[in-house]
């Protein structure tokens, strides 16, 4: 048992990538049917998103005990990993506490208090037993505390599912006709196609509850590529060397400003806290200052290899004229040793001309050795020149390609950050980054809002569409909300009513809960829901700080895909920008090709996602063709059969994309912002929730962030009104059964 570990650790980490996204993203799991095996254990709790040989933050809480002996320890980490290892196996039926008894191998089955407190926790934080699966426990219990969940987007369909599983009395709230929030499949029936004009993709499968979703939901995913097909502005391909400088120089960038930040903890500058875009200028500014020296440097290096290479050439020229003087000396000597006409030589004479002879010939001996060893460096100096000629100085001076290749790639930054650059926190701005999901970006082959569809099977008389929320009022005996809905038997009129609860989970965008903590306003456009009373100041402090992004898509439908033969599904393409312009940079920077159907969305990010007023749908689209065109040439239709451009931060009901960490943001305002409201009173009991992206600290600006924030709520909820069954003092709360 002791190599084990090491022996699954090898396996692991040498399994090929294809493999490993096989396993969990296709369907061919088999290594998770090995029982017992420490490679499959270890899958399963990878796949949950908790350590598999050593206990959460969040266990070590609860189940603290069990750190403390080695024995105990580890028989927790086997319960726990084969339970999850069920569970992944067979998401579509519910992981029952009677089949974890009958299938634990001996001798962790005799541990029944433990295996039902582990599976009580599980259960109760989402881990196992969510989404759309087959419920074999019945009778299900009935607890008599109505919940209101406001949204129906991840957060709040989540939550919703989980606190029905749960047995409360839940009613969902939307302000529109449909559920997705900003998750928004758009399809067109005369062109049959279909795209996403809000999230896009699932980003990672490995420990992403949306894959289980979709496992349960029998939805096809499909890999979104991580390579982009890329432009010059005229419309030719960029080299691959070209792409590697110019991705090199960009991830230096980045990487120099992350040690300026965390090693040098330089973020203020003139008594002013520096943004990304801030110091990636003054990283730019210096390169380009250096780039004079560097370039100095070329030519004197240049210049040297060529007068070497002349000096070389006369040292040759002076050998090869030694040996014909040489020679010359030697044929004239030659000459006067032939005899005489009478016959006479003179013996001294003769010495002496031997002896020039043998010196001759020494002598261009040694000159044509030098020449020769001179013709072996000249070639080396060859060599260097013709490189200096093929460099010409385009690798050490930064061309415009390169600068325009950086700034596609700081436009690509924006766009997954949802904001410019000169609004990101220098010193915060990718603090997810270590909690990352690891694998592959997935994309739902028809339409992404299939998942969150399927979890509308539950109660759908309990989802109540076309409520908006106007306040929602807290007091200690429970909760109050008032909500303008059309009126019964009369759908195109509305009325104001008021719905009360015992405890309300909020899922509002961050962009909404701005505009709820602002004074109130007159424009009809910019009301938002509001709280009474007002909420505590360190929650509104960080609902300010914390930045709302933007990100926007213009969406062009075609009769037929005329890029598919250069431009694979699934996939990116885009041209360089013109301009360093940092305003202009995100516009059009990249186009998505998302299914086999004739649409391509086009992504707008950073300023140029902020579409000011004036911005015209068709400027935009004219824009957008000038670039086709001049990639894919007369294949291009003139004008598309079929637009639609989003204006996220124009939506009353999301007001934004997603968050992001602004100059004065903290890690920490995502936890400020998920707390819940306990108002004044004896009982001292939570009664408004936040869920969302916005309000996880290691998922934000992500779908499954925002469906992890609502099984966390729901957890809450229900840990608030039913106690902890999986705490060692845990009482049973009665309810009727159903």
């Amino acid at each position: 048992m002791g190599a084990e570990p090491k022996v699954a650790e090898d396996f692991v980490a040498k399994m090929p990538a294809e493999s490993a996204r096989a396993l969990l993203q296709g369907g061919e799991i088999e290594v998770l049917r090995w029982e017992d095996d420490e490679i499959a254990l270890r899958m399963a709790a990878n796949h949950s998103r908790l350590p598999w040989d050593e206990l959460s933050e969040q266990e070590r809480e609860v189940f603290g005990e069990v750190e403390t002996n080695e024995a105990h320890r580890s028989m927790y980490l086997f319960i726990r990993n084969r339970i999850l290892q069920m569970w992944v196996l067979e998401p579509n039926v519910e992981t029952r506490l009677e089949d974890v008894r009958t299938q634990m191998p001996y001798p962790y089955r005799d541990c029944l208090p433990l295996q039902k407190r582990i599976h009580a926790f599980l259960v109760r934080y989402g881990y196992i037993n969510f989404g759309r699966y087959c419920p074999l426990t019945q009778p299900m219990l009935k607890v008599p505390t109505k919940v209101l969940v406001i949204g129906a987007g991840a957060a709040g369909m989540a939550a919703y599912s989980q606190l029905t599983t749960f047995g409360f009395d839940v009613q969902l709230l939307e302000a529109k006709s449909e559920v997705g929030g900003r998750i928004q499949s758009y399809y067109d029936q005369r062109a049959r196609a279909s795209a996403e004009l809000g999230a896009t993709c699932i980003r990672g499968f490995a420990g992403n509850p949306l894959c289980i979703l979709a496992r349960q939901s029998r939805v096809v995913l499909k890999e979104l590529s991580g390579s982009e097909t890329l432009y010059d502005e005229k419309g030719q391909p960029l080299s691959d060397k070209l792409e590697k400088i110019g991705a090199e120089l960009y991830e230096k960038l980045l990487a120099t400003a992350a040690y300026i930040t965390e090693e040098k903890k330089i973020t203020h500058f003139g008594g002013f806290e520096l943004s990304l875009e801030d110091l990636v200028k003054k990283l730019q500014q210096l390169i380009k200052l250096g780039q004079t020296d560097n370039a100095m440097e070329f030519w004197v290096m240049g210049k040297e290899v060529v007068r070497k290479r002349a000096q070389l050439y006369e040292e040759q020229y002076l050998c090869k004229k030694i040996c014909d003087e040489l020679n010359e000396k030697i044929v004239a000597l030659e000459a006067e040793r032939k005899p005489s006409g009478n016959g006479a030589v003179d013996l001294e004479q003769e010495m002496i001309n031997d002896i020039l002879l043998r010196c001759y010939r020494k002598d261009i001996s040694d000159a044509v050795s030098k020449y020769d060893n001179l013709a072996k460096r000249r070639k080396v100096v060859d060599e260097k020149l013709q490189n200096v000629r093929t460099m010409d100085g385009g690798d050490v001076l930064i061309n415009n390609e390169q600068q325009q290749l950086v700034q596609h790639n700081l436009a690509a930054l924006e766009w997954a950050t949802g904001a410019p650059l000169h609004k990101l926190s220098l010193r915060h701005w990718d603090h997810d980054d270590p909690f990352g999901l690891k694998g592959a970006n997935l994309i739902p082959e028809r339409n992404f809002r299939e998942l969150l569809d399927t979890l509308t099977f539950k109660k759908k008389e309990q989802i109540r569409y076309r409520h908006e929320v106007k306040e929602i009022r807290c007091t200690d005996a429970g909760c109050q909300v008032v909500v303008q809905r059309p009126q019964a038997g009369a759908p195109c009129v509305s009325e104001t009513v008021t719905l009360h609860a015992d405890a309300v989970i909020c899922t509002f965008p961050i962009g909404v809960l701005k505009r709820s903590v602002e004074p109130a306003s007159a424009d009809p456009k910019k009301v938002a829901p509001r709280f009474t009373p007002e909420l505590p100041e360190a929650k509104v402090d960080a609902i300010r700080k914390l930045g709302s992004g933007i990100v926007n898509k213009l969406l062009l439908i075609f009769d037929r895909p005329f890029w598919e033969s250069q431009i694979q599904q699934y996939g990116y393409f885009g041209m360089i920008p013109k301009a360093e312009a940092s305003g202009s940079r995100g516009e059009f920077f990249s186009f998505l090709v998302c299914n086999d159907t004739p649409a391509l969305i086009c992504l707008l990010a950073g300023e140029s996602a902020e579409l000011p007023s004036g911005t015209t749908t068709q400027h935009l689209v004219a824009k957008a063709m000038s670039i086709l065109q001049k990639i894919f040439g007369s294949v291009t239709p003139k004008e598309p059969l079929g637009v639609r451009l989003t204006r996220w931060h124009e939506d009353p009901y999301a007001q934004c994309a997603f968050s992001y960490m602004g100059k004065e943001s903290h890690p920490d305002m995502y936890d400020e912002i998920a707390k819940p409201i306990i108002p004044e009173g004896p009982g001292g009991k939570p009664r408004v929730f936040f869920a969302g992206e916005h309000t996880h600290r290691r998922y934000p600006a992500t779908v499954h962030g925002a469906f992890l924030s609502g099984q966390r709520e729901a957890a809450n909820v229900a840990d608030t009104f039913l106690g902890r069954p999986f705490a060692k003092d845990y009482t049973p709360v009665c309810f009727d059964i159903e």
